[in-house]
């Protein structure tokens, strides 16, 4: 006989869930009280010191490695998101993982960007009613560049080297090496790696010393 899923489980699937739900309650205070501690870090600890990188481990579901967060943080759940290697997040990043947020490797995201993977009902007697919510997953691929001030909705897929202009409202899902912007986004021109390739970006130092960032 097959269980009946959790509603921590419904959420996840993408399946409508009660929100009222204790349980996910505990989940997102827990989440609320990390992102918290994390904010009230020294701001010059964020690069240098282990206790803040160890903190993210705690709040978020997978790191693949080197994943560095400016403050102000603000994550729903915290154990639906997954940065890949060489992740890089901006000032103000919010994320509300209902469902899976899923990023690739060598992603930058700039400031005051928003993700959301939560949907409420259409109706508006049912929005005021209801407890149930509903979420689709987002899915960002590697070596993708999110501009400030970006939103991203439920169940968008960004192809590997997508770059997405300032101030987007990404609606919908874009193939790999797009040049999106807009409200709402739209493709601008298709990325040629090859071409936009320039030497002058090579060989680069920071002067910084090298930091082992999980």
């Amino acid at each position: 006989m097959q269980t009946e899923k959790t509603n921590f489980q419904k959420m996840v699937d993408g399946d409508k869930y009660n929100s009222f739900d204790e349980n996910l309650w505990a989940i997102q205070g827990k989440c609320w009280q990390l992102c918290k501690k994390y904010n009230e870090f020294d701001p010059t600890t964020i690069y240098t010191e282990k206790a803040p990188r160890l903190l993210i481990q705690q709040i978020v579901g997978s790191i693949r490695g080197r994943c560095v967060l400016a403050q102000n943080i603000k994550f729903d759940f915290g154990v639906n998101i997954h940065f890949g290697y060489n992740f890089f997040g901006n000032s103000n990043l919010t994320i509300l993982d209902s469902c899976p947020v899923t990023f690739g490797d060598d992603v930058l995201v700039g400031p005051n960007t928003s993700i959301y993977t939560v949907n409420h009902p259409m109706c508006a007697v049912q929005r005021s009613t209801s407890r149930l919510l509903q979420g689709k997953p987002v899915k960002i691929g590697s070596r993708v560049w999110i501009g400030g001030s970006v939103v991203i909705l439920p169940g968008v897929v960004l192809g590997d080297g997508c770059v997405v202009a300032a101030g987007s409202v990404v609606t919908k899902s874009f193939e790999t090496n797009s040049l999106i912007g807009g409200n709402p986004a739209r493709l601008i021109r298709t990325i040629d790696q090859e071409a936009e390739y320039d030497t002058s970006w090579d060989n680069f130092e920071s002067g910084n010393p090298e930091i082992e960032i999980i």
